[in-house]
């Protein structure tokens, strides 16, 4: 499986961002859910689409076309997300950032539908925990029991984004200085 992602990523040359994030889900009169929306394909790029579309196939899920929505990409708009019933009280996000297109990609539901869980493994977990799925990519699923911690990697990728914004202020800074000198 990881050979087919691998090979996946680098046939496209871009850099993408893989996140899985999987969080207890919300017990509401005896079911249990989870938040429910994709972002919007058409907003990609076409190789950041085919990565996805591969991705979601060995994940063994399809893209949810019903609950496509512009606000996924953002926790803060959690009350525009439609909710999923849920078999386990897992719930995963799983985020894709191409980061030389600048776009991203968010999809969020019940675990079980991203693929085989293993409930007694995720119970066992004490905790917040990220693992990092490969070597070369960065590809990590998180399991948590807080939504705050379940959206770090939006935070993260903030800062990597103001990082590489604040290295070409400082080069645009320093050929201004030069000039001027």
């Amino acid at each position: 499986m990881k050979e087919l992602t691998t090979k996946q990523f680098s046939e496209h040359s871009v850099m993408f961002t893989v996140t899985f994030a999987i969080q207890q889900n919300f017990h509401l009169e005896d079911d249990y859910w989870c938040y429910y929306c994709a972002s919007p394909l058409k907003n990609v790029p076409s190789d950041m689409r085919k990565t996805i579309q591969q991705l979601l196939k060995v994940r063994r899920t399809t893209y949810p076309h019903d609950v496509a929505t512009k606000h996924c990409n953002n926790a803060r708009n959690a009350s525009l997300w439609a909710k999923q019933k849920c078999r386990h009280p897992y719930c995963e996000t799983l985020s894709i950032v191409d980061h030389n297109e600048g776009a991203a990609f968010v999809l969020r539901g019940c675990a079980e539908n991203f693929g085989a869980i293993d409930t007694k493994t995720l119970e066992q977990q004490d905790g917040n925990t990220c693992t990092k799925l490969h070597d070369l990519l960065d590809i990590q699923e998180c399991i948590c029991k807080t939504p705050r911690y379940c959206y770090a990697g939006q935070s993260r990728r903030r800062a990597a984004s103001w990082s590489a914004y604040s290295t070409v202020i400082v080069f645009i800074l320093t050929i201004l200085l030069a000039l001027h000198l």
